[in-house]
């Protein structure tokens, strides 16, 4: 019974004159009420203690979620970083190839438009006596824009201060802004190159890097944007980076120059001078730890011999008879296995010997006339002159056995073992259509295949070959964009030995 109830009780008996009961009564009403308090007091614990328990289960679930979004978005920054460096290290092989200055800046302009926002570049290069800046090249919207001279010591210029300072200057200098952005020459902000020139566009975004080689200032390249805030870290590291890349093929190309001046002058008077530069020219072709050749030869001697090849071929399809085959090329690229692991366990010493050892079971495997080409780091390519192409695998799996049959001596009395992964494709790509795709796009299939023979647990050989009915109405951009779908249709069909 309620504890209001049994007081009233009492009362009744009180008023009654029963006071022993009423005391009774009343006695029992407190105990009820306790009762009930106790139950509402145990009622509200519960009920917190079940609130507390879910709001600590979300605050837990939103934690794990943030993390994982967390470890998701670091996953993509880490996995997009990777694929920057990997193409900045090709960017620079690129770039510091060539000898010749004008090909060196050709290149620098046409990779800063594809990694960069940039609606306009200038490169400019100290003048000899070093008191000035010289413009060589100016690209606004995509058509040249007009520079002029600029004194090292000028006030009103961005380009001579990143020079002087020797560092990357960046502007944001967004209009109706008066706060400078990071970088900014704060008061200048009125300075030549960030201001509007007549019948220029109206950069609002300025990014200035020194190009220096050797501890030495040769010049300094500028981009510049329509748009604001377009130069955050990664642009300015991946410029910095460029500017790196350019500085030294300059500075090759500029040595270079002088060296060819200094032989054209003394070539009849010193015919040692004329051995220096043959021996110079040698170097420039030939790999310094191998002394194989590497890409610059290959890229000039293929040139003559895929002109003969295409010439033949031409002839065969207008003239019918027997395919040329003797004019074929089969293009392998050979990876060692996890040489990394090499260097970083047993040090730079041991993966120097391992690729010397390369070089002589590789030389066993193919013939003097074939080329053998370091192609990068543990990477060669060889181009099998006049070989067959029905008998690609069997030359691939030749060489894979000979990288394996043995273990390299990387020390005296120390030994280690270690495989290869080779992909292949011949020139050309397609009998039947040959001047399809380029030799060096043929490398590019060879190198696809090389990817899945590492997919496929290394050690192996994997090619490339035209199925009956190649896609040749496809550019090379599509076909490696769709080249799964061209192998599941048996356009391309890879091949490798069929046991394993």
């Amino acid at each position: 019974m309620p504890g209001d109830h049994l007081e009233q009780i009492g009362r009744a008996y009180a008023e009654a004159g029963d006071t022993a009961r009423a005391y009774g009564y009343l006695l029992q009403a407190c105990e009820a009420r306790q009762r009930t308090h106790s139950r509402e007091a145990v009622n509200r614990a519960t009920a917190l203690k079940v609130w507390q328990e879910r709001e600590r289960a979300r605050l837990e679930s939103d934690y794990l979620r943030r993390l994982a979004e967390a470890e998701r978005s670091r996953a993509e920054v880490l996995e997009r970083t990777a694929a920057t460096l990997e193409a900045l290290g090709a960017i620079g092989q690129e770039i510091t190839a060539h000898l010749r200055a004008s090909a060196v800046v050709e290149s620098i302009q046409r990779h800063v438009h594809a990694l960069l926002q940039a609606d306009y570049l200038a490169i400019y290069m100290l003048d000899e006596a070093g008191a000035g800046l010289q413009p060589v090249l100016g690209i606004e919207a995509g058509a040249p824009a007009p520079l002029r001279y600029v004194p090292l010591d000028s006030g009103q210029s961005l380009a001579a201060r990143c020079v002087r300072e020797r560092r990357v200057i960046v502007v944001d200098d967004v209009p109706g802004d008066d706060s400078p952005g990071d970088g900014s020459p704060g008061d200048d902000a009125s300075l030549e190159e960030s201001a509007l020139i007549p019948g220029t566009l109206e950069t609002v975004s300025l990014m200035f890097a020194p190009l220096a080689a050797d501890n030495r200032i040769l010049g300094v390249m500028s981009i510049q944007s329509v748009r604001p805030h377009v130069y955050g870290e990664r642009e300015q590291s991946i410029f910095r980076t460029l500017c790196a890349y350019g500085a030294i093929a300059l500075d090759n190309a500029r040595a270079y120059q002088q060296l060819h001046a200094a032989r054209a002058t003394l070539l009849q008077k010193n015919t040692e001078l004329e051995q220096a530069y043959v021996r110079l020219a040698e170097q420039s072709i030939t790999d310094p730890l191998t002394g194989l050749r590497n890409r610059r030869f290959l890229t000039g001697q293929m040139e003559h011999d895929v002109a003969l090849t295409l010439r033949r071929y031409d002839e065969y399809l207008r003239h019918g008879g027997a395919r040329p085959a003797e004019h074929d090329f089969v293009l392998f690229l050979i990876d060692l296995d996890h040489f990394k692991q090499v260097n970083d366990t047993y040090g730079h010493a041991a993966g120097d010997a391992v690729l010397m050892q390369l070089r002589e079971r590789l030389q066993r495997v193919f013939r003097d006339s074939d080329y053998l080409v370091r192609w990068g780091g543990e990477e060669f390519l060889i181009v099998a002159r006049g070989a067959n192409r029905d008998d690609a695998l069997t030359l691939a799996e030749r060489a894979r056995a000979s990288v394996s049959s043995a273990p390299f001596e990387i020390a005296p009395g120390q030994w280690l073992e270690r495989t290869c992964s080779i992909g292949f494709a011949s020139f050309p790509f397609a009998p039947q259509a040959p001047h399809w795709l380029a030799w060096g796009q043929v490398v590019e299939l060879a190198d696809r295949a090389l990817y899945m023979a590492k997919n496929m647990g290394r050690d192996r050989s994997v090619g490339l070959v035209a199925g009956e009915v190649p896609p040749v109405e496809m550019g090379f951009v599509e076909l490696v964009a769709r080249l799964e779908e061209c192998i599941a249709a048996g356009q391309i069909m890879p091949a490798w030995r069929r046991d394993e």
